[in-house]
């Protein structure tokens, strides 16, 4: 009888321990998985940023064009006078 009870418990702690390490792997995938979306959205905010920056970037250089071809267009006024 002794024998059995000491093979039960030795089987409850098997139980306990397997289901901690596969608590562990859970936890684990879990954080990867975490990990993996977060970059994930990290890359997404990275790219919308650089395309609003080229948007910016084309406005301005588009801005100086005109104000360069209004300075050429007065300058061509006041050479004529």
């Amino acid at each position: 009888m002794a024998q059995a009870l000491q093979h039960s418990e030795e089987e409850h702690a098997q139980t306990i321990l397997t289901i901690r390490e596969d608590a562990a792997l859970t936890q684990e995938a879990s954080l990867e998985h975490a990990a993996t979306l977060a970059d994930q959205a990290r890359q997404q905010r990275d790219k919308e940023a650089a395309a609003q920056l080229s948007q910016a970037v084309t406005a301005t250089e588009s801005a100086m064009r005109a104000l360069h071809d209004k300075e050429v267009s007065v300058d061509s006024v006041l050479i004529q006078c």
